[in-house]
């Protein structure tokens, strides 16, 4: 969040606007404000974000609809998932492990939608995934749990979904891994910033474009605010790129 707030902050000084700071409930309200940027909702706050977006121009970062009115420039979820996942079965990966799924998407769009990439790898390999290798991660309250599982199956990969399950994985591998008898590849799908804890594994990972997508949708909202741009939604989806360390299964 940090990352977003940064450059959309610098976004804004170069299209010569101001960032509030607002908490969601007050965006929602639109008071004040001649535009809406929400760089975090999950889909049971859409149809107020729609409501808003009827009165003032707004987007949503990384956050998909099926709502034609609603703009969003975001990651594909699904599709990058996807296409980690069937990189690592085409290059002869067995057992992967995910940490960090979802059920539904109202449990966490994020989890969810990463959840679904995931199947949808080993559905388009003509292949079933291990139920007992994927992990929800609104479950995940410590390290035991992962390293149970890890020492059990001994994966040959363990996709991360979120930056902020890490520290499980990390922690597991810390004081169980040299009983495993070989390396663990490890991918999460977030930009690790704290690589420290890559001493126990070979650690690949995400990273989103923040810059490119907050500078676009600060230039859209100053356009369309300005009146220079049509008063329509856009919907954009930009690539995320890889940091890849090592890892067989990807390289």
């Amino acid at each position: 969040m940090m990352q977003i707030i940064s450059e959309a902050q610098r976004a804004c000084s170069e299209y010569d606007c101001n960032l509030l700071l607002l908490s969601r409930e007050e965006l929602f309200a639109g008071e004040n404000i001649d535009a809406a940027f929400f760089p975090h909702l999950e889909p049971k706050d859409f149809p107020e974000a729609l409501r808003l977006s009827r009165r003032m121009p707004a987007v949503l970062l990384n956050r998909i609809t099926d709502e034609p009115e609603l703009s969003y420039i975001a990651v594909d979820y699904v599709e990058a998932s996807c296409r980690i996942i069937r990189r690592f079965l085409e290059n002869g990966a067995g057992d992967i492990m995910l940490v960090g799924g979802a059920a539904h998407p109202d449990q966490s769009y994020t989890m969810f939608s990463r959840e679904l990439g995931y199947r949808k790898a080993f559905e388009q390999m003509g292949r079933k995934p291990n139920e007992e290798l994927i992990l929800p991660g609104l479950t995940i309250r410590a390290y035991d749990s992962v390293a149970e599982k890890l020492i059990r199956f001994k994966p040959d990969v363990v996709f991360v979904s979120c930056e902020v399950l890490m520290s499980r994985i990390h922690t597991a591998l810390k004081m169980y891994g040299e009983s495993l008898g070989k390396k663990i590849y490890i991918f999460c799908f977030d930009d690790m910033l704290d690589l420290t804890m890559s001493d126990t594994g070979s650690l690949s990972y995400g990273r989103m474009p923040f810059r490119a997508m907050c500078s676009r949708a600060i230039e859209y909202l100053n356009g369309r605010v300005r009146r220079i741009i049509a008063d329509q939604p856009i919907h954009e989806i930009y690539p995320l790129s890889y940091v890849i360390t090592e890892c067989p299964f990807l390289i």
